[in-house]
C-alpha cells in the first residue's frame, strides 16, 4: 500500500530528527512544533486519514508520535527509534519506487506522429507506405473516440 509506506518514510524522518534528543544523557524532550512533526501531524491528519479510516493497526501507533515528550520510552514505538526499522523502511521504498515511477503508457496521438515521421522518412518503398497506412488508421481511431467525447 502506498499510503503506508508514505506514512513510514514520513515516521522515518521525523524519527531521524529526534534521534539526537534520544542520546542525550537523561533523553532530551521532543518539541512537538518541529518541522519534522509538524509535517507527520499534517499528514496523519491529511491524506494519512484514509489509513486510520481502514483500521490499519500500525497507523494507530504513529499517532502518539508528535504529541510524545520522549516517544522511544513508549513501547510501541520504541521499534521505530532502532536501526533495523529505518532498513526496513529503506528496503520496502527500494521495491516500490519501479513501479511507482514507470512512465504511462503513450497515448495513441504518440503513435500517430511516429508512424508519420516514420512514414516521411522512408517515402517511396513499401514499408513506409504500409506505416502511412497504419497512421491513416490511428488517426482515424483517434478521430473517432475524439467524436465520441465531443458527442
Amino acid at each position: 500500500e502506498t499510503r503506508g509506506l508514505e506514512l513510514e518514510v514520513h515516521v522515518h524522518f521525523a524519527v531521524f530528527a529526534v534521534l539526537p534528543l534520544k542520546a542525550k544523557v537523561g533523553g532530551g524532550k521532543v518539541e512537538p512544533g518541529s518541522v519534522e512533526m509538524r509535517a507527520l501531524k499534517a499528514f496523519i491528519e491529511g491524506p494519512g486519514n484514509a489509513l486510520l479510516q481502514r483500521g490499519q493497526g500500525r497507523v494507530t501507533q504513529y499517532l502518539a508520535l508528535p504529541s510524545l515528550e520522549q516517544p522511544w520510552n513508549n513501547p510501541q514505538l520504541a521499534p521505530v527509534f532502532e536501526p533495523e526499522w529505518s532498513r526496513g523502511v529503506k528496503a520496502r521504498l527500494e521495491r516500490a519506487l519501479p513501479s511507482l515511477l514507470r512512465p504511462p503508457p503513450a497515448p495513441q496521438l504518440h503513435a500517430l506522429i511516429t508512424a508519420v515521421s516514420g512514414a516521411q522518412s522512408g517515402a517511396g518503398d513499401s514499408g513506409a507506405q504500409r506505416a502511412g497506412a497504419e497512421a491513416v488508421a490511428v488517426a482515424n481511431g483517434v478521430l473517432a473516440q475524439m467524436e465520441v467525447l465531443l458527442a
